[in-house]
């Protein structure tokens, strides 16, 4: 094994080509393997194997796909367990050292809507 599939059952290989990797022994490609399989066949059968063919490996992404889903609902299952509700604190901390809200309230709504922050009592 070369590749891992512990998640999908299947390497990624095998999902996309549709047989296990195989190095430094022999690369099958399934094209090729096709090829010498029907050599000795008519036109017909060799498409009927063709067409069987594709749908043998729909079929293997499929299940890949439900693998994948199961995968993931077992995820959120264990982070699901694992998380704890807590308080959000809000802390704003700019790179130039802007920690006052009041300050940060000021500047943006003089910025963003030209207020006159004289009649508010509120002085930068």
């Amino acid at each position: 094994m070369i590749t891992p599939k512990r998640a999908i059952g299947m390497s990624p290989f095998q999902v996309v080509y549709g047989v296990e990797a195989q190095l430094l022994v022999i690369v099958e490609l399934p094209a090729l393997h096709l090829m010498k399989a029907i050599e000795d066949t008519s036109f017909n059968d060799s498409l009927d194997k063709r067409i069987m063919y594709l749908y043998k490996l729909n079929e293997d992404r499929l299940k890949v796909a439900d693998r994948i889903s199961a995968h993931q609902q077992k995820v959120k299952a264990l982070f699901d367990k694992r998380a704890r509700p807590g308080i959000l604190k809000l802390e704003i901390s700019f790179y130039y050292g802007i920690k006052d809200m009041n300050l940060v309230v000021a500047l943006t709504s003089l910025i963003l809507f030209g207020l006159d922050l004289s009649r508010s009592g509120t002085s930068l």
